[in-house]
């Protein structure tokens, strides 16, 4: 039985609400993995919000986000058995979920791809073709009333996977370098080498925007 997570129903009594919401991921893990569903919901709504930010800081979409993060909670539910260190939890739940990113982002590649392709055999069959010139492509065309969180969130997406995904952990996330070094499996001065590395590619897409 997979827990319904797109309904949680709230627990009624309020001894048990406020019991899971003192236990620690370690005791509610222990929980689930005897199948205890109450306990699973637990942790999905302390963190679901977490995790959704984080998906979607990597795919710019509301609605990916969402149905990616229901799918890294039923991974963890599934597959639950396999987590060694119950304390481990949130950073296994975020490996998960940085998985789940990087399997959408190459399927997406390779359907963009795709389309790419079938749009150039069509245009080759085609003798009479309207080509409209894109001009958001151009840097001066760009709307600079736009406001500020869009334009972060365009900045941080650009970024390469390795640096847009230690800034996300980070300063939206809120995690520390260890937490960070934990998840990835990385070396804390990778981390520390690789959120210097972002801060200056973000400074440098950033600039024309300063007045």
């Amino acid at each position: 039985m997979e827990p319904d997570l797109e309904n949680v129903v709230l627990i009624d009594e309020t001894f048990n609400l406020r019991r899971q919401t003192m236990e620690t991921d370690a005791e509610l893990v222990e929980r689930c993995k005897a199948k205890d569903v109450q306990a699973f919901e637990a942790l999905f709504m302390r963190y679901q919000t977490r995790i959704y930010n984080f998906i979607f800081y990597q795919v710019q979409d509301a609605e990916t986000a969402a149905d990616l993060t229901q799918e890294v909670f039923f991974a963890a539910w599934r597959h639950l058995s396999s987590l060694r260190a119950n304390e481990a939890f949130s950073s296994w739940l975020y490996q998960i979920a940085k998985n789940q990113c990087r399997n959408f982002q190459k399927k997406r590649r390779l359907k963009t791809e795709s389309l790419e392709k079938s749009e150039v055999l069509a245009t080759s069959a085609t003798q009479n073709v309207w080509e409209i010139p894109d001009e958001s492509k151009n840097p001066e065309k760009l709307t600079l009333s736009a406001e500020l969180q869009t334009v972060v969130e365009q900045a941080i997406s650009e970024l390469k996977e390795k640096h847009r995904t230690v800034i996300i952990l980070h300063y939206i996330e809120g995690l520390g370098v260890g937490e960070i070094a934990e998840i990835l499996g990385i070396s804390q001065g990778t981390v520390k080498s690789r959120l210097a590395r972002a801060r200056e590619k973000l400074s440098e897409k950033l600039a024309k925007y300063e007045d």
